[in-house]
């Protein structure tokens, strides 16, 4: 390995480094000798995915001779090893080449005085970077003793120890060399990314989503291999999206076209130069690195672009592109606005669904085509940095774990593309022009063609077009009879059911055939596992939109409501337990510490009110109502009618009283929010998924994410809680519930709920909301007055929020006294004076 000269050309340092084994490998410190030769340019490493790209065919094997020949600490060694192994045929199904190949790889490396060791002659097995590559049976495999002790690892990482992140960017560093065997596992991670890049240096104990991530990592690596004898699929699909919906086209081609279309990658496009491309070498001829002094002079253009474009890259016949040989296999529409290229991933999840339809597509490989490039190269390689696509590609892993597949996606000119059309026959034709009164412009010119169509076209067309604007006033009036937002929730199952009929080619001609399609879609709803109540929505979508099939209309659909019933008896509906008032304060106290003062509020007017949450965000400030007498109560007046917005069950004009005795102090601090009693802004300045948001928050501050508590639980609990203590009546619980049957309070009966609710807290967490059930009151007083968010507050003194006027004079103890601008306000009630009111006060 030394030869020896008179005039040394640089200084370099040798060290040894500790190699797995016991081994030392021999490395050299050339970083100054390395600032005389330019950098190395670009080029392709051999890898797990190298060996996943690569096919041998039935009745063959393959036979493998490799060079462990990697000269350390050159900037130029590893380019050159990799040249070597990259221009000698060192692996095919003939022995006798192979190792000839080998053997003239060899005698060129000693021809440059290069020193060859731990040579390796053609033979069917052989492991090589960190992979066991089978000749006989076809499979690539991570080595088994490394892949179980990363699994080990990944296991230890799952019950959340102690670490930093650049201990577990060790573990992750593994796990992708693994997994280049099967590119798509790499979408598992997300939360070692971001656990990586903020707890580098420090010690914390791993976070819950990173150690979902090992689970699942632990999980998946034991399927973590490459079979080279995978077959290819010769149905071959294309997918597309518009902003209205997605859809799939299939054909068959032959075999040599797909191994021809699908062995090549997307990402070859491109690819790194080699040093004879520069400008200055192909003047001066082809320089030897190893051999030429001029190789050493610097570069003259300091932008120069190391990648090129690739000249051996073959994009996609056009013959097999012709739409004629293509069909329309699935297409759904769009309803919700999104991205489109989360439309077209949402294309190519639902090309590989249609795909594994069919037996004979497990374990093959299987070709995509997709007009999106960017979307094609994320899938190739196998990961996304956001967050909305890597979701889906995460569900393209699980398609592609659960029929054993090996896709391979290419890329085509969207006017090629066979699935344009199907994506796009939801697309509006044109948006009508309105005017002044109201009326749409085809109305109109519809009404002004009643009374010019000329007498000799005679009556019928004059009918026809009087009869065609007379049912779109009646279809609109039918459409009001629906709220907007169901209406939308109705589009969108039946979209999905005429999906359903047209893959499956099906007919609504006649009562019987429409029954028997309504069945067999409610039969795939179950078979998918889901629940009753997607079922019977859409039963009622189904009967809204063909109202002859409803209760009132004069056609039946008898086996569609035998399937029902036997869906309820197979899987009956189940209740969600009451959440009791001390757990309902542990959520609000969480709240108010994480800032939330105005979500505590509406989170303890729900629970008082049995209200549901849309209907308490819409509460405008002109709804809070004040007490007119000493010692009354205020009110919440719920749907007034000249908001045109009735209840769930059809009503206007709902009062509830807030005179629930364990939060009396409510309404004075509600009435803080309201800046004028006629005013009709609204009295939370909330959307839903904001008070959401920080409702899972304050579940997650609480440890209560086991339980599963969701918001809607606040309308049973209070009910629960007001008939355990007797509070009130089953009667009053109904009236004040809006419940308009008698069975739906019988669930509230069941009192022992809450106490078996309270036991599974567990002691510390028990222990937690009984304080905080005590503290509440005083908590949400010194936050009303102490952090009224900002939006909240007025920009005059005139429209200062009544309540809020405090006084310069403190009380004892420098407490400062808030003092109401109503003339009545609610004074705190005892217990004595809630016994004299036939009220029975809850202990604690």
């Amino acid at each position: 390995m030394l030869d020896f000269c008179e005039h040394a050309g640089g200084l370099v340092t040798p060290f040894f480094v500790t190699k797995k084994g016991g081994k030392l490998r021999l490395i050299f410190d050339c970083r100054v000798v390395n600032l005389r030769f330019k950098k190395a340019p670009k080029l392709a490493m051999g890898s797990g995915s190298s060996w996943s790209s690569l096919e041998v065919a039935e009745g063959d094997q393959l036979w493998i001779a490799q060079l462990r020949v990697v000269p350390m600490g050159w900037s130029w060694a590893m380019w050159i090893a990799q040249r070597a192994h990259q221009f000698q045929a060192l692996l095919g199904t003939n022995r006798e080449l192979v190792q000839q190949a080998k053997d003239g790889a060899v005698k060129r490396l000693r021809a440059v005085v290069f020193l060859v060791h731990e040579e390796v002659d053609a033979c069917l097995q052989v492991d090589s970077l960190g992979y066991t590559i089978n000749g006989s049976t076809g499979i690539v495999a991570p080595q088994p003793l490394k892949a179980e002790r990363l699994v080990k690892g990944l296991v230890y990482i799952s019950r959340r120890p102690t670490m930093s992140g650049k201990q577990l960017e060790h573990v992750m560093g593994h796990c992708i060399h693994h997994m280049l065997l099967k590119r798509e596992l790499l979408s598992l991670f997300r939360a070692f990314y971001d656990f990586i890049s903020q707890c580098y240096d420090t010690p914390v104990k791993v976070w819950p989503s990173v150690a979902k991530e090992a689970r699942w990592a632990a999980s998946l690596l034991r399927l973590c291999h490459s079979n080279l004898r995978r077959p290819w699929d010769l149905l071959v699909t294309a997918s597309d999206a518009s902003l209205t919906g997605i859809a799939v086209t299939s054909t068959l081609w032959d075999h040599q076209d797909v191994v021809a279309v699908g062995a090549m990658n997307e990402r070859w496009r491109s690819r790194g130069k080699h040093p004879s491309d520069k400008p200055r070498q192909s003047a001066l001829g082809l320089l030897d690195p190893l051999l030429d002094v001029e190789s050493v002079i610097p570069g003259s253009d300091p932008h120069y672009d190391n990648y090129e474009i690739n000249p051996d890259f073959k994009e996609i016949p056009e013959h097999l592109l012709l739409p004629a040989d293509w069909k329309l296999r699935y297409s759904a529409r769009m309803f919700d606005k999104e991205g489109i290229m989360i439309l077209e991933g949402r294309g190519v999840e639902a090309s590989l669904r249609h795909r594994l339809r069919a037996q004979r597509s497990f374990g093959k490989r299987c070709l995509n085509l997709g007009d999106n490039l960017g979307l094609t190269l994320g899938f190739c390689k196998g990961r996304f940095s956001s967050y909305p696509l890597l979701r889906i590609a995460r569900r393209v892993t699980a398609l592609t774990v659960a029929g054993d597949l090996n896709p391979a996606h290419r890329w085509h000119p969207s006017e090629r593309n066979t699935a344009d059309a199907g994506s796009r026959k939801w697309e509006p034709k044109g948006a009508p022009a309105c005017h002044e009164n109201g009326k749409e412009e085809r109305d109109i010119q519809k009404s002004k063609l009643l009374f010019s169509i000329p007498e000799e076209e005679g009556e019928d067309r004059a009918n026809f077009e009087k009869e065609e604007l007379t049912c779109r006033i009646i279809d609109k009036s039918q459409v009001a009879a629906v709220m907007p937002r169901t209406n939308l929730d109705y589009e969108r199952r039946l979209a999905e059911f005429m999906s359903f009929i047209s893959e499956r080619g099906l007919a609504l001609k006649t009562q019987p055939s429409t029954d028997a399609a309504i069945v067999d879609f409610l039969h795939l709803m179950w078979e998918e596992g889901r629940e009753l109540h997607e079922g019977l929505r859409f039963y009622a979508a189904f009967v809204a939109k063909h109202p002859e099939y409803g209760r009132s209309g004069h056609l039946r659909l008898p086996r569609t409501k035998r399937a029902l019933t036997g869906w309820k008896k197979l899987a009956p509906c189940m209740t969600r337990p009451p959440m009791p008032w001390e757990v309902a304060c542990l959520i609000a106290s969480h709240m108010i510490q994480l800032g939330h003062v105005i979500s505590a509020l509406i989170l303890v007017l729900l629970f008082s009110l049995y209200g549901r949450p849309t209907e308490i965000l819409e509460l405008r400030q002109k709804d809070l109502i004040r007490p007119r007498s000493a010692g009354g109560f205020f009110t919440v007046h719920l749907r007034p009618e000249e908001a045109m917005i009735a209840s769930k069950v059809g009503l206007y004009e709902e009062s509830l009283m807030l005179d629930s005795p364990f939060c009396l102090w409510l309404g004075p601090l509600l009435l803080k929010l309201v800046t004028a009693p006629d005013c009709q802004d609204l009295l939370f300045p909330l959307e839903y998924h904001t008070w959401k948001l920080h409702w899972d928050a304050a579940i997650k501050a609480a440890g209560l994410q086991e339980l599963g508590y969701v918001p809607y639980q606040l309308r049973h609990g209070g009910p629960s809680h007001d008939h355990f203590f007797k509070l009130r009546s089953m009667l009053e619980i109904k009236l004040r519930g809006r419940w308009s049957a008698d069975s739906t309070r019988k669930r509230y009966e069941a009192g022992g709920r809450i106490e078996q609710e309270l036991l599974r807290l567990g002691a510390v967490r028990l222990r937690a909301a009984k304080d905080a059930a005590k503290n509440l009151e005083a908590k949400l007083t010194a936050a009303c007055n102490n952090s009224m968010p900002s939006s909240l507050k007025p920009s005059g003194a005139s429209k200062r929020p009544l309540g809020l006027q405090r006084s310069s004079a403190s009380g004892a103890g420098g407490r400062t006294k808030v003092s109401s601008s109503s003339s009545s306000p609610a004074p705190p009630t005892s217990h004595k004076q809630l016994r004299m009111q036939g009220w029975t006060p809850r202990g604690g």
